[in-house]
């Protein structure tokens, strides 16, 4: 990890995790994907076609819906996924041309890029770099031994385990020398620092896990961001204002 600005492809996942999608959340995106285009469709036919009043009342329910449904799956792509799907129903059952199938994905891979803007704060989520097999100072950040005096070859080994009668075991648990890296790793509460939907990148300043060229997931962070409150100003105690106005007084000395 490096602390830096990092640029992030939006609407990229960061393992084979990131587009699993949980048969509910596949049932509730389904489900709100035919509600939407149903209901788009009868305003129409109520409205005796196409016309200024049924466009809106059919941009309107079909926003509302989309970002209900938003709200329910945080999936990265389920944008992506809700478009398709809604593509595909036009398709089957309307006769809607596949030729509007680029322009509708662009649009949807602008908006998972649009879902942040500068100044939020965003959870990242990938794979760490792989160190291969490390030892016990630099996996775990142990002490080593004394540089001088005596300490021979073994400066940097673990050291005692524990007792050899009881337990008679290592327990499970215990730092130790093994493989480092290429996990799972989440950093939280990082900044985005610029949001550019022309390139689909998002630019975030901080630890990002991963290499260069790695792939991440970012989401909206879990920490509970508090507010920094203003100076304090000038009290309206009046006492404190009266040592104000009268440099004499001994608290104006202080």
């Amino acid at each position: 990890m490096s602390a830096s600005l990092f640029v992030l492809p939006a609407a990229i996942p960061s393992s084979a995790q990131t587009f699993r999608w949980s048969a509910h959340d596949l049932v509730v995106l389904g489900v709100f994907s035919a509600a939407a285009k149903l209901s788009t469709l009868v305003v129409a036919l109520a409205g005796g076609g196409i016309n200024p009043v049924t466009l809106l009342l059919k941009n309107l329910i079909f926003t509302t819906m989309l970002v209900v449904m938003l709200y329910k799956v945080r999936t990265p792509g389920t944008l992506v996924l809700f478009v398709l799907v809604n593509m595909l129903i036009s398709m089957l059952l309307l006769g809607g041309s596949i030729t509007l199938l680029p322009s509708m994905l662009g649009g949807a891979l602008l908006g998972e890029a649009a879902a942040f803007a500068a100044g939020d704060h965003v959870d990242v989520t990938g794979i760490s770099k792989g160190h291969g097999y490390a030892g016990v100072v630099k996996r775990h950040g142990a002490h080593t031994l004394k540089a001088t005096h005596g300490t021979g070859p073994v400066g940097r080994h673990a050291g005692s385990m524990g007792s050899g009668t009881d337990p008679s075991r290592i327990f499970k648990g215990k730092i130790g020398a093994g493989h480092m890296g290429v996990d799972q790793v989440t950093v939280m509460n990082l900044d985005v620092v610029k949001v550019d939907p022309e390139l689909n990148m998002i630019v975030v300043r901080g630890a990002v896990p991963g290499p260069k060229g790695g792939l991440v997931t970012i989401r909206s962070t879990a920490k509970t961001i508090i507010v920094k409150k203003g100076d304090a100003g000038i009290s309206a105690n009046p006492q404190k204002a009266s040592a104000r106005v009268n440099p004499q007084k001994a608290s104006a000395r202080r």
